[in-house]
């Protein structure tokens, strides 16, 4: 139960407050890369290679869905399920 401890006496509540609180965004990208240069073991020689990361694809993360290169990384069956079994949970307390 809320403020108070496991013999029943009144506790402070952990949040203090004043502390800056930040919404997370609604929609972030993250670029997945391989290192070439580690991957084919290309020499550390600026001259025979310039670029050591190439781009493979980006997943975005868009209302609480993944997509890679713009394509879903749940199938549609699954998002249902896991859609139903979010309903279906008990908030923590």
């Amino acid at each position: 139960m809320p403020g108070v401890d496991l013999q029943g006496c009144p506790v402070v509540p952990a949040d203090l407050g004043g502390a800056i609180r930040l919404d997370p965004p609604k929609e972030f990208s993250i670029p997945i890369t391989v290192d070439l240069q580690n991957s084919l073991s290309i020499p550390v020689d600026p001259n025979l290679f310039q670029s050591q990361k190439f781009t493979v694809g980006v997943v975005v993360c868009k209302d609480s869905k993944g997509y890679f290169n713009g394509q879903p990384l749940q199938n549609e069956q699954s998002m249902k399920i896991a859609a139903l079994c979010q309903k279906r949970m008990l908030p923590i307390r």
